[in-house]
Order: C-alpha cells, then sequence, then structure tokens
C-alpha cells in the first residue's frame, strides 16, 4: 500500500461530541444515531473521546441506545456501522433493558444472515454476564419466554459468561440445556461443554457420557454441536477419540464436516489419530464445498509447515476417495487453490507427487496431474523433475511406463522436457532406457518443438559429464535434431500455405473475443474480484486507493498475458495427434 498523501483524523473533545449528541436528540432518535455515525466517521479507530463521551451521555440521560439503534437499522442505516458503535460503548453502558436488546439482535441477525459479523455481540454478552447475573438472568429469562428461538444461541454466550464468575452455576445452566427435551436448548447445551475450560472430574463423566449419546442423534443440530465439543475435548477422554474415529468412517456430512473443521483450526499440528480421520472424510460428495476448503486449509498448513509427507498422504488418499467422473468434473487446482502454490513452490514435494502418481496405474492419478502441470503452465512454472529416490525403485518397465505417461498427459514444452531430461540424472540408468529417452527427445518433443529443444539439449550437453550414458543420449538427440533442421532450413517457403491478411484478422478478433468471454467467467469465481467494486476504465497507467479516510499514492498497473504454443503434430494433424496421445494414456504398465 502506498504512502498517506492527506492528513490524519483529529480528535474532537467530549463536550463538542456530547453537545452535537443533545443538538441531534431534538430531532428524534434516527437523527441521534446519524449523528453518532458522522462523529465517528470523523474520528480515528476506536476514538477514546468518542467512546467516553458517548456512553457518558447516554447514561446521564437514561437513553435506551437498542431502542435507538433498533429505529435506525429498520430506516435504512447501515447495520454494520451501527453494530461497530454498539460492540464499543457495549461495555460501558449501565441501562441495557433485555426486551429492547432482542428487538435489536433480531433486525441485527435478520441484516447479517450468513455473515461473518454476524456474532459480534457474543463476547460483549458474555462479559457482561459474568460481572452482572441479575441483568444475565434477566436476559435468559426474556429468550426463554420469547417465541423466536433464533435468541437461543445468545444463551450460549450468557451461560458462558455466568461460567466466567461461577463455573457451578455456568455449567449447572449448560446442563439443564443439554439435558432438555427441546433441540434447540439441547444443541446449546452440548455446544456449551466444548467451550468451558478445564471441566473438573466430577462433571467430566456426565458431559463425556453426554456428547457420544448425542452426537448419533437425528437432529441434525444437536449431532453437529455434540460433535463440535466432543472434537475440541477429545484429548480430555479416549472415550472421546474413539468416538470422533467412529463418527469420521459413518455419519451425516454436516458431523464429518464440523470434525473436520475443529481438525483444521490445529493449523498443521495434528496427531496420528488426527491424520487417520482426514483420511477417512476424504470420501464424500464433492459438492460439499466446505470439506473441500477445509481439507485445502489443512494440506496448506501441512506444506507451510514442512510436514510434506503428511499433506502428499492426504493428497493421495483424497484422489483416490473419488471416481474419474468426480475428478473430471471438479478441477484439482480450484478445489485446492489456497494450497496448490505452495505445493508448488514445495519443489520436493511436487517432485515426489509426479514421481509418484506418474507410476501409478490408477488412471486418475494420471487425470489429476494433467490438472496440475496445466496449472502450473499457465502460471509459469518451467520447471518438473522426477524424484531420483524413487526412480531408484524402478526396473526398466516402469520407466518406459511414465515416459509413456509424460507423453500422453503433459503438453508444455519446458515441464515435459524437464521430466524427460531428469530420467537421464538417475546414474544408474540402462542402456535401453537411455536410447528410449533419446528417441522421445527426437520423435516427440523434437519434432513438436524442433529449435526449442536443440537450444534446450545445447545447454544440457555442457554440463553433462562425457562418456556418461545421459551424455551419449544427448548427443545422438543432438545430432538427429541438427540433421533435420538443416533439412528444413534448405526447403524453400511454401507462399501458398500462408494465411489470408483479411482472414488472420478474423481469426485473431474472434480469439480475443473468445478470451473475454473466458475470463468473465473465471473472474465469477474469484473471491476477491466478489469484494470489489467494478468500475470499467477506458484507459489507464495506474491505480490509487482511498482507506481510511485517506488517499494512498498511485500504484503503476502492469500487463499479465500467457501464450501457448501448440505442438506442431497438433497443427499439421490434430486427429492423428490425439490417437498417439490416447494409446500414451491407456498404455498399461508391461505393454511392448
Amino acid at each position: 500500500m502506498g504512502k498517506k498523501i492527506s492528513r490524519e483524523k483529529d480528535s474532537i473533545s467530549c463536550e463538542s461530541i456530547q453537545q452535537r449528541l443533545q443538538t441531534s436528540l431534538a430531532n428524534g432518535s434516527v437523527n441521534f444515531i446519524t449523528e453518532l455515525l458522522a462523529i465517528e466517521h470523523m474520528l480515528p479507530y476506536q476514538d477514546k473521546n468518542f467512546i467516553d463521551s458517548t456512553t457518558s451521555f447516554l447514561n446521564e440521560k437514561n437513553l435506551d441506545l437498542f431502542q435507538f439503534t433498533t429505529q435506525a437499522i429498520i430506516l435504512g442505516q447501515d447495520v454494520f456501522r451501527v453494530a461497530h458503535i454498539v460492540v464499543q460503548i457495549f461495555p460501558r453502558l449501565i441501562k441495557i433493558d433485555p426486551i429492547s436488546l432482542l428487538e435489536f439482535l433480531k433486525v441485527y441477525d435478520e441484516k447479517t444472515k450468513n455473515d461473518l459479523m454476524s456474532g459480534q455481540l457474543f463476547e460483549p454478552i458474555r462479559k457482561r454476564s459474568s460481572i452482572n447475573i441479575d441483568w444475565a438472568l434477566s436476559l435468559e429469562k426474556s429468550i426463554l419466554e420469547n417465541l423466536d428461538k433464533r435468541f437461543y444461541t445468545y444463551l450460549l454466550s450468557l451461560y458462558l459468561g455466568l461460567s466466567d464468575s461461577d463455573f457451578n452455576f455456568g455449567y449447572s445452566k449448560i446442563k439443564i440445556a443439554y439435558t432438555s427435551q427441546a433441540k434447540e436448548l439441547k444443541a446449546i447445551g452440548l455446544r456449551g461443554i466444548g467451550l468451558l475450560v478445564n471441566l473438573p472430574d466430577e462433571v467430566k463423566r456426565e458431559s463425556v457420557n453426554a456428547l457420544i449419546l448425542n452426537a448419533n442423534d437425528n437432529d441434525e443440530a444437536v449431532a453437529v454441536n455434540a460433535a463440535f465439543s466432543l472434537s475440541r475435548l477429545h484429548e480430555e477422554d479416549s472415550a472421546l477419540n474413539d468416538k470422533r474415529i467412529e463418527l469420521s468412517k459413518n455419519s451425516p456430512p454436516a458431523v464429518r464436516f464440523e470434525i473436520l473443521r475443529q481438525i483444521q483450526f490445529k493449523q498443521g499440528q495434528l496427531s496420528s489419530t488426527d491424520i487417520e480421520i482426514i483420511k477417512n472424510l476424504c470420501t464424500y460428495d464433492l459438492n460439499l464445498k466446505g470439506i473441500t476448503d477445509s481439507l485445502d486449509s489443512i494440506v496448506y498448513f501441512l506444506v507451510t509447515k514442512g510436514q510434506t509427507d503428511i499433506a502428499r498422504e492426504i493428497l493421495t488418499t483424497w484422489v483416490s476417495s473419488h471416481s474419474l467422473e468426480e475428478h473430471q468434473q471438479y478441477n484439482f487446482s480450484e478445489q485446492f487453490d489456497s494450497s496448490i502454490f505452495e505445493i508448488l513452490r514445495n519443489k520436493d514435494l511436487i517432485n515426489m507427487i509426479v514421481t509418484e502418481w506418474f507410476n501409478a496405474d490408477d488412471f486418475r492419478y494420471h487425470h489429476v496431474l494433467q490438472e496440475i502441470i496445466s496449472y502450473m503452465g499457465v502460471h509459469g512454472v518451467k520447471s518438473l523433475r522426477f524424484n531420483l529416490d524413487i526412480l531408484k525403485t524402478f526396473d526398466d518397465i516402469d520407466f518406459l511406463y511414465i515416459v509413456r505417461k509424460v507423453l500422453g498427459f503433459t503438453h508444455d514444452f519446458d515441464l515435459s522436457i524437464s521430466l524427460i531430461l531428469s530420467i537421464l540424472d538417475y546414474n544408474l540408468i540402462s542402456k535401453k532406457i537411455a536410447r528410449i529417452v533419446s528417441s522421445v527427445l527426437i520423435e516427440h518433443i523434437g519434432e513438436n518443438y524442433l529449435a526449442k529443444t536443440l537450444d534446450r539439449l545445447n545447454l544440457e550437453i555442457k554440463n553433462t559429464t562425457s562418456n556418461t550414458e545421459k551424455y551419449n543420449a544427448l548427443n545422438v538427440a543432438i545430432i538427429e535434431l541438427q540433421k533435420r533442421s538443416e533439412q528444413r532450413s534448405a526447403l524453400s517457403d511454401c507462399v501458398e500455405l500462408r494465411p489470408n491478411a483479411d482472414h488472420q484478422a478474423e481469426l485473431n478478433k474472434a480469439f480475443q473475443k473468445s478470451m473475454a468471454v473466458s475470463m468473465r467467467e473465471a473472474q465469477k469465481k474469484s473471491v476477491f474480484q466478489s469484494l470489489l467494486t467494478h468500475v470499467a476504465i477506458k484507459s489507464g497507467l495506474s491505480t490509487f486507493s482511498f482507506f481510511n479516510g485517506e488517499y494512498r499514492e498511485p500504484t503503476k498497473m502492469g500487463s499479465f498475458s500467457h501464450g501457448v504454443e501448440l505442438p506442431k503434430k497438433d497443427v499439421l494433424d490434430e486427429v492423428g495427434a490425439s490417437f498417439e496421445r490416447s494409446g500414451f494414456r491407456l498404455a498399461k504398465r508391461g505393454e511392448s
């Protein structure tokens, strides 16, 4: 972000704030909230004078803030800005009428449904309940008497607040809830068990039994909240851990997702049981994006923390847990969009994945690898190698098998030639495999990209020890490709095959239009793009931003482009090239 180029926000005196609030109050509650928002907008974030003077004014006038804010939101004020002020002022208010608070929460919950900011008042209610038991009990009474059961969610923060000041009293409230016949209360009570800190021995056994019993409840909310708590407390009792493993194998998707989500929060600090559970949870309907996102996050943390063997193990299990049809419908790089970049950055990890998966007899691994390699090509990755430690375990049949898979599933020149050349780095390679590699460099890669292949091989042979199998294979390929290059250079140009200029222009225009449509479709899936307001511009060299009342210095715009060079065989004989590629893809191990 650029440097600040506007003045800092100035603070306003308490007297001035209260005077403005007094004037606005005379014009009604909605005008009062409007003025409150205007003052807050002018000041630095969480300005002490603003909080002190506003709470002092409300307390002195004995005003009901929640009655005011409810009306303001109903009449169109931004719910998030209003809630932001409420959260700042809440802890210091003397008067908070439970009925008015519930009316505010009703409007607030409706406006923030499915939003990350929907729980802003949980913590303030918990803290107030811990220091004002009478107020907490009054709020509990109002919630239980209200016909709208959405407020039951706030009973959880209320009971936790009571447990903060008196554990036994707070736990007794939670126990009443989880033993209730009302499913909504039972779910709240079960979740509360997992949020209590350090369960005493005298209540641990009954709590554990309640969680195990209710984890299989037919009501989804009850089962999910039981799974939430037993996942958080699984280290407290082996029975909870056993139940967690059982649920990961066979339970409704929502329960399995909750178990996985709690493992996700460990950020890569996984036990052997966690890994077993993750593998169990790799089998699921890929429509359930939440489970995929949690797996993606887990893999991300494992890779960034260097636990690549576990990450590879999980990814391998995930691929084998889904059908080829599912993999064709759901692209790997889109499913694991958070971790894919970290996977590719870790050269040892991606090299091991490529070696193991290309050597697999299961076509699903080859298909997923094709998607990963395509992603690498688009994002400018130029090098990919087989893992030499794994190659040491190969025989000639295995080498021939992976060479065919590379030719069948890898279309990018840089990546395909890097993979093929890396086979020659294995010191104990047989003469037969060296000849096969040389043949591939000539008849397949070299035939499709003659000049580029020659340049790459000449560069490679300079760093290769003479009289080795690698040197001999490279030398044979270079001599043959050089000969073919000279023969082609001697041929005269065929003017008749040059495309008509007008026709070429039409093709370019159609291509640009197709790319524009593809770009629009791709942007629809972008989380970042969805957070922005799109403004079309005709031209420009830089951009600037306005943040927290300040303009930032312009940032120069850069360009991004990606080109694809088609193999020569695909241009001259598309059908023949497709048949050849299909043959390599379908080739089985040991076929001649």
